[in-house]
């Protein structure tokens, strides 16, 4: 049922608004683990290349493509969760004070949207630019 919690209790909008920015915060934690593990991966294979068992290359460079494409599917798809709860926690916001929200002031529209966008956009650069490194050694 709409407006109910598990516990068939009421949720108000100051519950709604703390839900989105807890699922908000975890979606950025998650994107920063992504590219952590992706950046390690990488970094591993840069440092390491000689140490790798002899014909093995292959197989390398197959694990490191799909385990960097997987990263880059998980970081975008972080940025699409972090997306929707913003914009719910927006409308939430927007119903009683739209003043405090950006892009409805002094900011256009195109530069809170691509603000919001630059991390993700930064991520994906860091990951890829790793791969391609990583890649090259091979």
């Amino acid at each position: 049922m709409p407006g109910m919690n598990r516990g068939g209790a009421s949720m108000d909008e100051a519950d709604i608004l703390a839900f989105c920015q807890e699922r908000m915060a975890q979606a950025y934690a998650e994107q920063v683990w992504a590219v952590a593990l992706a950046g390690a991966m990488n970094g591993f294979v840069i440092v390491q290349r000689e140490k790798l068992p002899v014909g093995t290359g292959g197989l390398v460079f197959w694990g490191v493509a799909a385990g960097s494409l997987l990263a880059l599917v998980f970081l975008w798809s972080r940025q699409f969760i972090f997306r929707h709860y913003d914009g719910v926690a927006k409308g939430l916001i927007a119903k009683e004070n739209r003043s405090i929200l950006p892009g409805r002031g002094k900011w256009p529209a195109r530069a809170v949207t691509l603000a919001g966008w630059s991390g993700t956009l930064l991520y994906t650069l860091i990951i890829a630019g790793m791969t391609w490194a990583s890649l090259c050694v091979l």
